[in-house]
Formats: structure tokens, C-alpha cells, sequence
């Protein structure tokens, strides 16, 4: 998840912002059809979380408690104007509320075929080294708290009536480093004990989901999870955003949900110009804007480099769409050159 995005004033998900945002003049962006994509297109959808009186989408999924949603049905209903998916991180305290669970099922209900990926993420605790927590399951719950968690998502999303809600099992697991064997030691223990229908099971990538290669070489031989952002590569230009992401992923394409990928997508704001309103002019590493375009425009590449060469991923994911007005918001009006480069990147075709 993004950690720093500039922030603006907040607000709603609205249906004539987003339209404002895709519907304009030369941008070559329309409505999405809900049928004939290469890959699945998702939104992630964080909880509402404020800092300081200002809101925080990147730290929110990451607060302990019962999460609170800024939706209302009405918000989820115009996401089906893009997304045909919606990714919803939740934690363990939320996964045991109940009330909460009928809010999400309530979300994931009003979905077309109810596609959705519910991902459990960390959750900070005094003493950790960053707001994300520390990167491992064993943090502020336990093991077995996060196995009755997962146990109760599954009782409230049976496959028999949500075959398309899959369960991203643990995201971001940075805490691991390179010890593949540990990490793998806890997804089993989460899958076996749950227990969950590995059918349904992604995996994160090592890091910050970056490193699905390890996942695979590990052995596991089902659906894996892979994050892109604009501080992954040292050197920001297209090219090489575009070899790390084709090198991150390789052969595993087809197995691999990108369930986060984002920049920021204001920059026409802050010098960085194109003719069509959509990121589509080039630029190279030079500029304050070179990482945020560069990230979106080099993902594309990859994208469609992999599918030519192994096949479509199986899905990409924006983050976000809460519209609390940052620089990562979809739906802002002030955010209209990079999602439209967004648009491009999940449509793929």
C-alpha cells in the first residue's frame, strides 16, 4: 500500500466526479464494458482512517479494531461503472465482528456475479518500526486469532454461494525478508486451520508482495499477489519500471493477481503536460512527476508485454477508491490525466 500521497480535501465517491474524471474530451477513456477483458479490473476499497484530522488512506487497513467504511451502497453500485472487482483489506478484529461482516457482505452482494478479493493485512501496535506494523502475522494478534478470523470470512462467504470471493491471505509480508520458509510455514498453518479451500487462496509475493518468484520456487502452485508502486525501482523511467515489473512477474503471469498497484495521478498539476489528458506523453527521470508517470505509464508496458508473451494476469487493482481527495483518489476531479492512464492499464486490451 501507498505510504505518502499529497492530501486534499475529503470526500464522497461520486458518480458525476468519476464521470468528469473518464468521459472527457480527447482523453480516449469511456465506460467500461462489464464483459470481453483480457484480465479482470479492480478498485481497492480501504477503510476510512484519519490522521490528525486528515485522511489517511495508506495507514488505514492497518489500524486495529473494527474497521469503518466510508461507503454506501450507492458508492459500490457506481464502482460497476469501471470495476467489474473490489478488493477489501480487512484485519482480524473486523473479520470477528459481525456487524461488520454483514456490511461487507452486504458490499460484496450488490457486485455483478459478486467478484471480490478480501485481503487480511497486518495491524499496527506501539513499538512496531513503521505504521504498517511489522510485516508478519504473529504482531498484534496471534497465529490462532487470525486462523477463527479467516474461519469466520469463510462461514460468511461460502464457495458454494461466492465462488468468485477469493482470499488474499495475508498482505504485504515484509516482516519475512527472504525466509520464504517461514512465511510458508504460517500461510499453510492459516490455510490448513482456517481452514480455507486453496482453490480460493492467494499468496502475497515476499516484501512488499513483490517477490512472487520466491512464493512459487517455494513450492506453492496456486494464485499469487503482486504490488507496484513508484519507490520500487531506484532509477524512475519507463523502461525500467517496465523490466521489473515483466522480470517480478515472468511465466507466473497467469497466476497472478496485481491486487495493488498506484501513483500519484495529479502530476499535470505540477508541470508534467500531455495533449490527451492521460499520461500518454513521454517523459524521462528528470522531473519531480518522472516516478508517478513513469511507475503508470512502465506498468502498462509490462502488462502488455507479459500477456503477448505468457498471458494475461489474472486481474489489477488500483489503490484507491475511497475519494478523501489525495493525490492516489480515482475519482477526484484534480486526478483526471492519471486515471485515465488507469483505465488504460486494467482494460490491457
Amino acid at each position: 500500500m501507498k505510504t505518502n500521497a499529497l492530501k486534499r480535501s475529503a470526500g464522497r465517491l461520486s458518480l458525476s466526479n468519476f464521470l468528469k474524471i473518464l468521459i472527457a474530451p480527447g482523453a480516449g477513456c469511456g465506460l467500461l464494458p462489464l464483459s470481453g477483458m483480457a484480465q479482470n479490473y479492480g478498485i481497492n476499497l480501504p477503510p476510512a482512517y484519519y490522521k490528525n484530522g486528515v485522511a489517511d488512506s495508506g495507514d488505514a487497513a492497518f489500524q486495529p479494531g473494527v474497521y469503518s467504511w466510508p461507503y454506501s451502497d450507492q458508492d459500490i453500485s457506481n464502482c460497476q461503472y469501471y470495476f467489474n472487482m473490489i478488493r477489501f483489506p480487512i484485519n482480524v478484529g473486523t473479520a470477528d465482528d459481525d456487524n461488520a461482516m454483514n456490511t461487507l457482505r452486504g458490499f460484496i452482494d450488490q457486485i455483478p456475479g459478486k467478484w471480490a478479493i478480501i485481503a487480511m493485512c497486518g495491524t499496527y501496535k506501539s513499538g512496531d518500526p513503521q505504521p504498517h506494523g511489522n510485516g508478519k502475522v504473529n504482531d498484534y494478534y496471534t497465529l490462532s486469532q487470525m486462523e477463527w478470523a479467516w474461519w469466520n470470512i469463510q462461514h460468511y462467504f461460502p464457495k458454494s454461494s461466492y465462488p468468485n470471493v477469493y482470499f488474499e491471505v495475508f498482505n504485504e509480508p515484509f516482516g519475512y525478508g527472504t525466509d520464504v520458509s517461514s512465511y510458508m510455514s504460517d500461510m499453510n498453518a492459516l490455510m490448513n486451520y482456517a481452514p480455507l479451500d486453496r482453490s480460493r487462496c492467494i499468496l502475497d509475493g515476499l516484501g512488499n508482495a513483490n517477490n512472487i518468484q520466491a512464493v512459487a520456487n517455494d513450492g506453492w502452485t496456486g494464485m499469487l499477489a503482486y504490488h507496484f508502486y513508484p519507490n520500487w525501482v531506484s532509477d524512475p523511467t519507463q523502461a525500467n519500471f517496465s523490466n521489473k515489473a515483466q522480470s517480478d512477474i515472468g511465466s507466473l503471469s497467469t497466476r497472478t493477481w496485481v491486487t495493488e498497484f498506484g501513483g500519484a495521478l495529479d502530476e499535470n498539476l505540477y508541470g508534467y503536460s500531455d495533449p490527451s489528458g492521460c499520461y500518454n506523453t513521454y517523459t524521462d527521470d528528470t522531473h519531480p512527476w518522472s516516478a508517478n508517470v513513469n511507475c503508470l505509464r512502465g506498468l502498462d508496458d509490462a502488462l502488455r508485454a507479459l500477456k503477448t508473451k505468457y498471458g494475461s494476469v489474472r486481474g489489477a487493482f488500483f489503490w484507491h477508491g475511497w475519494d478523501e481527495g489525495d493525490s492516489y483518489d480515482y475519482w477526484s476531479p484534480n486526478n483526471s490525466y492519471g486515471a485515465c492512464k488507469v483505465h488504460e492499464i486494467i482494460t490491457n486490451d
